[in-house]
């Protein structure tokens, strides 16, 4: 077998024996958080992470790596710490787990004056939390909260993000601070496109 051949063969071995994750970073670029997507791709592929890609400018990356989740979670919060000055949690999710979001909105009815937000947790007892604080928060009519599978879905008129009650007190208070990120659904679908062609 040529050379060409075995090194090809060993790069789909590798491939074969990897998972694609992607990872979440909270208030990049926002609340002076500024780092950039170069700069974090490089960190990620200086952790041994391979195919290392961000999406958009806010804190988005997918990857492969051969470490399960419970061990690549913590590699990446603090490394991103010593090399980029970045000390909150990372939220990784699996194309599997996006999926079954994704199969989840396709059960909503998302009206077109509104947005639908995915609010990624760090434990499944939070949407249980979130989910009370929404029915005991004044609310537009249009504005909708649904936990599913460990994350949650908060749909939002346009133009109502922070000016809602809900929001302000899930996305502006420190109590939720370091307990979840928040992303325009329109992001996630673009960041499992990508994962999806590995």
């Amino acid at each position: 077998m040529q050379m060409v051949e075995l090194e090809g063969l060993n790069r789909r071995k590798e491939h074969a024996m990897a998972e694609t994750f992607a990872a979440f970073l909270r208030g990049i670029n926002v609340s002076g958080n500024k780092i950039k997507m170069d700069d974090l791709k490089e960190a990620f592929a200086g952790m041994g992470f391979t195919g290392a890609r961000t999406v958009l400018n806010t804190g988005n990356v997918v990857f492969m790596a051969e470490q399960s989740m419970q061990e690549v979670k913590p590699l990446i919060e603090n490394r991103l710490k010593v090399t980029l000055g970045y000390d909150a949690p990372v939220y990784l999710r699996s194309v599997s787990e996006l999926e079954t979001l994704q199969d989840v909105t396709r059960t909503l009815s998302v009206p077109e004056d509104c947005h639908l937000y995915l609010l990624l947790c760090d434990s499944a007892a939070l949407p249980k939390e979130l989910d009370m604080l929404f029915t005991t928060t004044p609310h537009s009519e249009n504005e909708q909260f649904h936990p599913a599978a460990g994350d949650a879905f908060w749909i939002v008129p346009k133009g109502q993000t922070l000016s809602s009650p809900f929001g302000a007190k899930v996305l502006g208070a420190k109590r939720h601070q370091n307990r979840l990120t928040s992303r325009n659904w329109n992001t996630i679908e673009k960041v499992l496109a990508l994962m999806q062609k590995n």
